[in-house]
């Protein structure tokens, strides 16, 4: 009896010592920018809040929360197209993510409303263990959040920005006659 629970006592240790991990979440940034995130983010650099955008992008893909894509849409697009439609696109549908492990991040160029963002995206491999592939992403600023559209294109943004300011022009002239008469 005395050789059973030692046996399982050791079995028990072995099993919560080969649960345990040493490995850092790849995914998560260090302590001091979880604090700067947590925080009023008007103190954050236009760096700081692109890669806040991207990580966030990629930890709900992770979780497979794809209306994290239409978000990053731009606005013409989603005017255009409900979450449900966007939802039955097959190029949604069909959107592989379950190897997604994370993102780290190797450069960033900010150019006014638009970044390029040089990225290694983690993946879980087939075989076993994790990989990394690197992209350069193209991310844009228009409304004050940094997003990577994946769908929408930036000259319709444009256009459609620029649309809607000359009627916006217009009907502040049209006011301000109908206000002078």
């Amino acid at each position: 009896m005395k050789q059973f629970r030692s046996l399982l006592c050791i079995a028990l240790l072995a099993i919560l010592i080969g649960c345990g991990t040493d490995e850092p979440d790849k995914t998560k940034e260090s302590a001091e920018e979880q604090m700067k995130l947590s925080g009023d983010t008007a103190i954050l650099s236009e760096e700081d809040k692109l890669k806040a955008s991207m990580t966030e992008l990629i930890e709900r893909m992770i979780e497979g929360d794809k209306t994290v894509l239409y978000e990053h849409e731009f606005s013409y697009y989603t005017d255009e197209t409900s979450l449900s439609d966007y939802m039955k696109l097959h190029r949604v549908i069909d959107y592989n993510y379950d190897t997604l492990r994370g993102i780290t991040y190797d450069s960033v160029k900010i150019m006014g409303d638009s970044a390029i963002v040089d990225a290694g995206i983690i993946y879980e491999s087939k075989a076993g263990g994790e990989f990394t592939k690197k992209y350069r992403f193209k991310m844009y600023n228009f409304h004050g959040k940094w997003v990577k559209p994946y769908m929408s294109q930036v000259r319709l943004e444009r256009e459609y920005l620029e649309q809607q300011r000359i009627y916006d022009s217009a009907a502040a002239a049209e006011e301000a006659e109908a206000a002078g008469n």
